[in-house]
């Protein structure tokens, strides 16, 4: 017999029982709590990365939205509006500023009947109810487009979250 150890084969008392049943609770605990961690920072680098794949759509959402509420003003301002966020509905990434579209065409990005549509509108020109509501229909065309597209994009993750024992929840996100 060594101090502090019970012989082998020996009954176990009451009191050691108990204390090797918390030595094994907490040792799960903490492999416990490493497992959660883990899971946690995968979790997190597996949302970065999702985040980052969206980027594009939410910049198409959010110019389509502000698209159909321009849509709702046929005012001069609210035809800029609209003419400028249905450029950004096309070309999410650009960084053409609204002083700049008679440079638009050098983008490549926006068809020239968009550019001059535009420009006209900044002269005080209206647009007409059939062009406002074709600016109106392609944008929910292409906004149709990008949500199939993010959908995509959703599958993926929610489908590589499951295999890394990730919670889909916690990387996909809305």
């Amino acid at each position: 017999y060594v101090a502090g150890q019970q012989a082998i084969g020996a009954p176990q008392t009451a009191e050691t029982r108990r204390h090797n049943i918390a030595t094994e609770t907490a040792a799960a605990g903490t492999a416990t709590r490493e497992a959660i961690a883990k899971i946690n920072t995968q979790e997190n680098l597996m949302r970065d990365d999702f985040t980052n794949a969206s980027k594009e759509f939410v910049k198409v959402r959010d110019a389509h939205q502000r698209v159909m509420a321009s849509a709702q003003d046929p005012s001069a301002a609210g035809d800029l509006a609209l003419i400028f966020n249905y450029m950004k509905v096309l070309d999410p990434g650009s960084t053409v500023r609204e002083g700049e579209f008679a440079n638009a065409q050098n983008s490549g990005g926006v068809d020239q009947r968009t550019i001059a549509l535009y420009n006209s509108v900044t002269r005080g020109e209206r647009l007409s109810p059939e062009v406002r509501n074709d600016f109106l229909n392609r944008s929910g065309k292409l906004y149709d487009a990008a949500v199939g597209n993010q959908q995509t994009i959703e599958q993926d993750y929610t489908s590589k979250a499951g295999r890394a024992g990730a919670r889909p929840e916690q990387v996909v996100t809305r």
